[in-house]
């Protein structure tokens, strides 16, 4: 199925049915191979263009540390760490973030890395994992930001 708002060559939806509870979810996947032969060169590209953030964002939480498995189950909301202010250099920095080639990226698994979770008003949810350096991670691109608000936010969340 296509989803409402979204382009239909970008992000479907798959109903599913729970057998033991009767229950039917619809299950969003987001086709990455369309991404990358789309021509984005910037984060904004994905995040405004293709998911709609701009418009539809509802709030942000997010996870600090370097267990990706639980990110998930403890979030935190971004409001209680950071001001309005720094929230909004943040997403700037993102959004103006220029995509780079995987091997561009090394992912190191003992770093601490940061998942924002951008939650939408239309009750989807949006996840940017956040590393050291600028990196940036989102539906299977990688981005990089040599923005100084970057560094400041992901040196506050990191801070322990």
């Amino acid at each position: 199925y296509t989803i409402n708002g979204y382009s239909e060559d970008f992000r479907l939806g798959i109903l599913r049915k729970e057998k033991s509870t009767g229950k039917s979810y619809i299950y969003i996947f987001d086709d990455l191979y369309s991404l990358q032969n789309s021509g984005i060169s910037t984060a904004s590209q994905l995040l405004n263009d293709k998911l709609h953030a701009d418009s539809n964002l509802s709030f942000i939480n997010y996870y600090c540390g370097t267990n990706m498995k639980i990110a998930y189950f403890n979030q935190s909301s971004l409001s209680s760490a950071v001001s309005e202010k720094m929230q909004k250099s943040l997403l700037t920095a993102i959004n103006n973030a220029s995509l780079i080639s995987s091997d561009e990226y090394t992912f190191d698994n003992n770093d601490k890395k940061i998942v924002l979770f951008l939650n939408m008003k239309d009750q989807t949810t949006v996840e940017i994992y956040l590393a050291d350096r600028g990196y940036i991670f989102c539906n299977g691109l990688y981005f990089k930001t040599d923005d100084a608000s970057f560094s400041e936010v992901y040196n506050c969340l990191t801070k322990e």
